[in-house]
């Protein structure tokens, strides 16, 4: 396109994020025998939202 800013378009311009952070994957969390059992109840933790959603 012409007369266009070529920064203003995502595709070419400038970055969003161009040093993101970066973390290290915890691996697979361990499943007890407490969390198996249905009849006791247990809170939803921060990783068990991320088992649900992946």
């Amino acid at each position: 396109m012409v007369g266009q800013d070529p920064s203003a378009s995502p595709a070419g311009g400038a970055l969003e994020n161009a040093n993101p952070l970066i973390y290290r994957r915890q691996g697979e969390r361990p499943v007890t025998a407490r969390e198996e059992d249905d009849e006791l109840p247990d809170a939803i933790d921060d990783r068990e939202i991320f088992d649900i959603l992946i």
